[in-house]
């Protein structure tokens, strides 16, 4: 099976016009004029082309050029990149062409976003794929380049990466405390004007985070955070009162379908606007670094869940490790290794289930059940789906790998720290290991089954 027939993904943008069997092209009117008109309108829906659906083959061309091409439109976008859209649209730009490789070895999937923009394409051809950025797009990119905009684009990209180590490792964190963490790993310091200038910009479905009264939130908290308030599409870039019965601006997939009957669509916006955004972002990029940003005090109203871990985390010491081990956090997925998770997974593969690979499925379903200090049932039903019964010998070390394993991760309740590490800094008790004798209850075979069927339980669990 080749590159092509792997990817579902491209599969997928080759049936919407994102990707095209045929051979690779190098200018923008070259790349449109290979797409039918449904795939046209298609990418004109998501550039908010007024009247698309009436527009000829030609017309539609002529306005997406416009589009596209334009300098400040695509400015805008390379901003929000996330970082591995921006490293993979660099590498494509400082070619012809690169064939089969989607970049680092990421998945196609990751730079869907591009394609679907039009700021490059995708071929299949004689069984490879060819990625192609327009010599026109490249001609802007290389003299947004010249202007100093990778530097900036890189120094925002960095900061969002703190941004989003820090709610992974605090849950919470202010502003002017995140400034002063950012400058004590860092010899290019920042200041709370600069960070809120450029987080602001990043809310967006790669980051983990969103900005509230001076406060940088996990999206664990997402619950009490209207995603509305910050809205992104290419005519307008964000706006905080965008009418809710027009088309979402976010670049998504949709199929085709949707496009038929399609009525008029709202004229373009003034530029005006679009200007005074990328002013507050240039500005945010620029401001003196020495700077403390000043919040309302009368803004700082929170959930009582983030109001308390706030409340709980500001009396203990914050975990602050080394730049590189920090950066790490970065990634919402990552599992820091240690002895006990180790031991954990061990013994779930020896013990409870003989496939390896879903004994370290569960061991890192445990690892973050632990971050989130969650009660043992939850451990528990883990090992219900995956249709686990351990018998009482097997149970109390099982609960005493669990405890082990919940005292040595890092929870945002403990700033970052782990339990472990509180207690050897401050002679306080770990939370015990489980010493109390395991009761496991026998039920009968013609006794209700316990999960609420109303069935036997030979009829129904027991069966």
């Amino acid at each position: 099976m080749g590159f092509y027939e792997k990817n579902a993904t491209l599969i997928l943008l080759t049936d919407t016009g994102s990707a095209r069997r045929c051979e690779p092209s190098y200018t923008l009117k070259e790349q449109l004029e290979s797409r039918s008109v449904k795939q046209l309108r298609y990418l004109a829906r998501h550039y908010f082309v007024s009247y698309y659906t009436s527009l000829k083959k030609e017309e539609l061309i002529s306005v997406l050029c416009e589009k596209i091409l334009d300098p400040d439109r695509l400015r805008r976008y390379l901003k929000i990149m996330s970082t591995e859209e921006w490293r993979f649209f660099r590498k494509v730009s400082a070619e012809k062409h690169i064939v089969d490789d989607p970049g680092d070895g990421m998945d196609f999937g990751s730079y869907s976003m591009i394609f679907i923009a039009g700021i490059m394409g995708a071929f299949v051809f004689y069984g490879h794929v060819y990625f192609v950025v327009p010599d026109e797009v490249k001609q802007i990119y290389n003299k947004l380049v010249e202007d100093g905009f990778a530097e900036k684009k890189e120094r925002s990209d960095l900061l969002s990466d703190y941004a989003n180590a820090a709610v992974n490792l605090y849950g919470v964190i202010s502003i002017n405390d995140f400034s002063d963490l950012f400058n004590s790993l860092n010899e290019q310091k920042t200041s709370s004007e600069e960070v809120l200038g450029c987080l602001r910009y990043y809310v967006t479905s790669h980051v983990c985070y969103y900005i509230e009264s001076g406060y940088i939130i996990s999206d664990e908290f997402e619950d009490d955070f209207d995603d509305d308030d910050f809205n992104y599409d290419f005519e307008d870039g964000f706006d905080n009162e965008q009418d809710e019965d027009a088309d979402e601006g976010e670049l998504e997939l949709v199929n085709e379908t949707e496009l038929e009957g399609e009525g008029e669509l709202e004229s373009e916006s003034d530029n005006e606007s679009d200007n005074e955004s990328d002013n507050e972002l240039d500005n945010g990029l620029e401001l003196d670094n020495e700077s403390e940003y000043v919040f309302d005090d009368e803004d700082e109203y929170f959930d009582d869940d983030i109001q308390s871990l706030i409340t709980t985390a500001g009396e203990k010491p914050r975990y602050i490790p080394e730049r590189e081990r920090f950066l790490r956090f970065s990634d919402k997925d990552y599992i820091e290794a240690s002895p006990q998770l180790d031991k954990l997974r061990l013994y779930i593969f020896r013990e409870l289930i003989d496939d390896e690979e879903e004994a370290n499925e569960i061991a890192e379903e445990f690892y973050f059940l632990a971050r989130q200090e969650s009660e043992i049932l939850e451990y528990l039903e883990v090992l219900d789906d995956y249709d686990i019964l351990a018998d009482k010998k097997k149970v109390k070390p099982l609960l005493n790998l669990i405890f082990d394993l919940s005292n040595n991760v890092r929870t945002w309740n403990n700033n970052g720290h782990t339990a472990a590490e509180l207690a050897a800094n401050s002679g306080e008790t770990l939370r015990p290991l489980f010493n109390e004798p395991v009761r496991v209850v026998k039920i009968g075979r013609n006794e209700p089954c316990p999960c609420g069927s109303g069935k036997k339980y030979k009829k129904c669990c027991g069966a």
